[in-house]
């Protein structure tokens, strides 16, 4: 019985060393923005704030398959590009407008509350740092906030646009 409990014990204090090595990786960190992944959240961030258009006053329509288009493509774009070379608050806020575009868009497996998902990603964004973070990614933030609170403000009378 002691045997036993000894290997336990020894598988037990491996997995922990190996979680501990793992977790203080660059995957686990919360990291900077690098070059090339600043560059690619700007732009789809800014691609995820102009889904009326540039003047504003695009249809619905439109704004939910600009809504599809911006997210078309997003997981494999942070995985490629962005994992571990950007902060964690910067993918999570992309991801969750993600998800509520997709519902918005007509997706059938995504976000039951999108409205919950915008709320989390305006969250997520306040966690930038304009003393850290490069200024093109700050002036992203801004852009995509802006939409963000829109969507919100739009949305706060038509409860069915909020739950699904």
């Amino acid at each position: 019985m002691s045997l036993s409990l000894k290997n336990a014990s020894k598988k037990i204090a491996a997995a922990m060393a190996a979680f501990a090595a793992f977790s203080s990786s660059p995957v686990f960190a919360d990291a900077s923005f690098t070059p090339d992944a600043a560059a690619t959240w700007v732009a789809r961030s800014l691609l995820l704030a102009r889904i009326a258009g540039d003047d504003g006053k695009s249809d619905s329509a439109t704004i939910g398959a600009n809504m599809a288009a911006a997210c078309k493509g997003l997981q494999s774009e942070q995985i490629s590009h962005e994992y571990g070379k950007a902060p964690q608050w910067a993918m999570g806020a992309q991801m969750n407008i993600c998800y509520a575009y997709d519902r918005w868009s007509g997706k059938t497996f995504s976000s039951k509350r999108p409205c919950d998902d915008v709320q989390r990603a305006i969250k997520l964004m306040g966690s930038a740092d304009p003393a850290k973070d490069p200024a093109d990614v700050i002036s992203a933030v801004n852009a995509l906030l802006a939409t963000a609170q829109n969507l919100l403000d739009a949305t706060t009378d038509h409860k069915r646009a909020c739950r699904f």
